[in-house]
């Protein structure tokens, strides 16, 4: 499905295919109506591309075995994630409609609008969030952030911009890999039940990690400039 700028993309109903994609240019929107589903197979993707999102389906409403990548129409389109402020937000419940995914992509790697997460975030599958183009404005955590990936996935937070986890805000999941320019962390990490998980914090600029960790290889592949505790 394609549509052009500031247009909105509705289903209201059932979808399914193999791969399924829903492209919005400049200033779309697309929503996913209280009853809707929607569901690939055969290992394909889904892709969403719009400025704004709603996902309005019951938990576990939208479905597949392949990847799922949730992205804005712009680079600078601002994302928000669980409580975070942005234009292109997606709840706790929002993300919760996401269910059997292999790989769960949120923002494209070029992208450069400011990502902030806030309250519980919780993914479904091994996650990738990116704001990684040139001039990002980063990846933020407020304070209350509790960002955990399902079953010991993996999660990646990538950005070219400042990755700054505030004090009191929780990580746990399997292998994490946090990419800045700036890296300040203030957050704790736990290794996911039964999984040997690293740490891998790079940073172009400073580097600050002042939170606890709980992982067998904790700091694994540290780089920077900068303090650990």
């Amino acid at each position: 499905v394609t549509a052009g700028a500031n247009s909105q993309i509705a289903v209201n109903g059932a979808i399914s295919g193999n791969r399924v994609d829903f492209f919005g240019g400049n200033g779309s929107g697309f929503t996913q109506g209280a009853g809707a589903s929607i569901a690939t197979s055969g290992g394909q993707r889904l892709l969403i591309q719009t400025d704004s999102i709603a996902l309005n389906g019951a938990a576990g409403s939208i479905t597949g075995n392949g990847p799922v990548t949730l992205q804005p129409a712009q680079a600078t389109t601002t994302v928000g994630l669980g409580t975070g402020a942005g234009t292109f937000g997606l709840s706790n419940a929002e993300l919760a409609t996401l269910s059997g995914f292999s790989s769960i992509q949120v923002g494209y790697y070029y992208d450069t609008g400011l990502v902030s997460l806030g309250g519980p975030v919780a993914f479904t599958a091994p996650t990738a969030i990116y704001s990684a183009g040139a001039g990002s404005a980063g990846i933020t955590a407020g304070a209350a952030t509790a960002l955990t990936a399902a079953n010991g996935g993996t999660l990646t937070l990538q950005t070219a911009g400042d990755l700054t986890t505030a004090a009191g805000s929780t990580i746990v999941s399997g292998p994490l890999t946090l990419n800045g320019h700036n890296v300040s962390l203030g957050n704790s990490f736990t290794a996911s039940a039964g999984v040997v998980a690293g740490l891998s914090v790079t940073g172009t600029g400073n580097v600050a990690v002042g939170g606890t960790t709980s992982s067998p290889t904790r700091h694994a592949g540290f780089a920077g400039r900068g303090t650990l505790p």
